[in-house]
C-alpha cells in the first residue's frame, strides 16, 4: 500500500488548533493541481487547546488527512520522527504547523524531486516573522555548528524540506537517540537542492518553539556531530576559562590597593569558574549517556485515518475539480 501514495506531507502539532483547518485546506489547494495521490499526516505532541479533536473533525472533511496523538509532549523532533515512520509515500515533506512554512512551495519542491534532487529544502532568505532574539541565535547556531562538526549543514532552514523515499529510510536507520534531524539529513548524504522564500508571521498563536527549547536542540545537535570528544572540550573549557582568569588576576594586582571586597571578588570568580567548567563537563558526559538511552523516542496513544486509497482518489478528483485544475 505504501507505493499508492506519492506524496505524505508530515507536520508536528502542538497547541495549533486554530490554523489547522486553514492549513490544511491551504496544502489542499496546492497539491491537487499536481495530479498525484497524497496523504497529510497531523502529528499532535501531546497538545491542550484541542488539536486532537480538530484533527478528527479535519479527517471526517478530508479523507487524506491521517492523524496520530502521541501520549505527551516528547517535542518537535520526537514528533516529526513519528510521522516519518508513519508515511507511506514515495515522496515525504516535512513542514511546520503554523503557516509560517507555506504550503504554496510545495509544487515547486515536488518538481525539483522529479528533475533529479534527492532532498530540497526550503531555504528562508528573510524571517521577518521571526523575533530578532531568535534569528541572533540562529545565526550564531549555524556559525559554530558549521565549526564544531564534518557536516555541510545548509544554513537557513528548518524543517521545510521534501525527500524521496530512500532518504528518509536512511535517516530513520540511524538509530539517534538525540534527534537532530538537519545534521542527519545532511549526514545520509544525497543531491539537494533549495527553493526560497521570505518568512512570513504566524497565523496564529505564539512561538511554541522557545529560546530554551532551541537551546536544547543546539546540545543535541553538537553531542550528536561534534568531531570533539568529551575530553577535547573539557580541556578547550578549562584552557578558555584559565585565560578569563589569569587576565582577572592581572587587572586585579594592577591596582594600587587591593583591598578584602577584591579579594573576595576574585575568589568568587575561581569557583564560579570551577562550577562552570564542571557544569559543561556534566552536561555533555549526561548527554553521550542518554544516546544510549533505551526508552522509546515517543509513545503513540491513538491513530485516525484508515487506509482507503479510493476514498482519497475520490475525494481528490472532487477538489481538483473544485480550484478549476
Amino acid at each position: 500500500m505504501r507505493d499508492e501514495i506519492e506524496l505524505s506531507i508530515v507536520i508536528p502539532c502542538f497547541n495549533e488548533a486554530p490554523s489547522l483547518s486553514v492549513l490544511v485546506t491551504r496544502i489542499n489547494e496546492a497539491v491537487a493541481p499536481l495530479h498525484i495521490s497524497f496523504e497529510i499526516i497531523l502529528v499532535d505532541d501531546g497538545s491542550t487547546d484541542g488539536s486532537w479533536q480538530a484533527i478528527l473533525r479535519l479527517n471526517e472533511t478530508f479523507p487524506q488527512v491521517r492523524g496520530i496523538l502521541l501520549s505527551r509532549n516528547f517535542g518537535q523532533q520526537a514528533a516529526l520522527v513519528a510521522g516519518l515512520q508513519a508515511a507511506r509515500g514515495k515522496v515525504v515533506a516535512t513542514m511546520d504547523a503554523d503557516l509560517q512554512d507555506p504550503p504554496d512551495l510545495l509544487p515547486e519542491m515536488y518538481q525539483k524531486i522529479k528533475d533529479g534532487s534527492s532532498i530540497v529544502y526550503a531555504q528562508r532568505q528573510r524571517r521577518d516573522g521571526d523575533p530578532l532574539t531568535k534569528r541572533i541565535f540562529a545565526h550564531l547556531f549555524y556559525s559554530v555548528i558549521q565549526r564544531v562538526t564534518d557536516l555541510q549543514i545548509p544554513q537557513n532552514v528548518g524543517e521545510y524540506r521534501m525527500a524521496e523515499r530512500r532518504v528518509i529510510k536512511a535517516v530513520l536507520s540511524l538509530g539517534e537517540r538525540r534527534i537532530f534531524l538537519r545534521g542527519m539529513f545532511a549526514w545520509v548524504g544525497f543531491p539537494f537542492s533549495f527553493v526560497t522564500y521570505n518568512r512570513p508571521s504566524r497565523y496564529a498563536g505564539e512561538a511554541k518553539f522557545t529560546f530554551w527549547k532551541s537551546l536544547l536542540l543546539a546540545q543535541d545537535a553538537f553531542i550528536s556531530f561534534s568531531r570533539y570528544s568529551l575530553h577535547q572540550l573539557s580541556l578547550a573549557a578549562s584552557a578558555f576559562m584559565f585565560g578569563i582568569l589569569l587576565i582577572c588576576i592581572g587587572v586585579l594586582f594592577s591596582l594600587a590597593v587591593i583591598s578584602l571586597s577584591q579579594v573576595v571578588l576574585l575568589g568568587s570568580l575561581i569557583l564560579g569558574l570551577c562550577a562552570l567548567i564542571q557544569g559543561l563537563t556534566i552536561l555533555l558526559a549526561g548527554g553521550i549517556l542518554k544516546r544510549d538511552d533505551s526508552r522509546p523516542l515517543f509513545i503513540v496513544q491513538d491513530r485516525v485515518g484508515a487506509v482507503n486509497e479510493r476514498k482519497i482518489q475520490v475525494a481528490q478528483e472532487t477538489l481538483r475539480s473544485v480550484v478549476g485544475s
